[in-house]
């Protein structure tokens, strides 16, 4: 996303931010403006221009100058603390937390329905729509 801005300032938030075609700061790019691009999602929990584990490739990248940081952070969590052997359990997936650790939800989410993956080495996993 390129931002037509000038030299004058944006903010953007809770916003999913992922495969853009640029091949240079294909995330947010500015030339002169000042950009704040906090809290959003870029597809990986380790934010702009970034991959760890769990990660198909790079998130998309931010140019110079654009602050990106703290970033959502997608999170799981079980509906009971244990899941027995040929057991079953619920995991819930949210984009409510940042990199700083922080609850963000009282200022609004992301949309919902955002396709996520769930893998395992010790059993199956199926996928469903709230």
């Amino acid at each position: 996303m390129a931002l037509p801005t000038g030299t004058g300032s944006a903010t953007i938030t809770r916003a999913r931010i992922l495969s853009n075609g640029a091949s240079l700061n294909s995330g947010i790019f500015t030339n002169a403006a000042s950009v704040t691009a906090t809290n959003n999602w870029w597809g990986c929990n380790f934010g702009p221009g970034a991959t760890g584990a769990g990660c198909t490739a790079a998130a998309d990248d931010v140019a110079a100058g654009v602050v990106a940081s703290p970033y959502l952070v997608l999170q799981s969590t079980l509906s009971t603390p244990t899941v027995s052997p040929l057991g079953s359990d619920t995991v819930t997936a949210d984009l409510t937390g940042n990199s700083a650790g922080m609850n963000v939800a009282a200022g609004g989410t992301v949309q919902d329905g955002i396709p996520v993956t769930f893998s395992t080495t010790l059993g199956t996993t199926t996928s469903r729509q709230p």
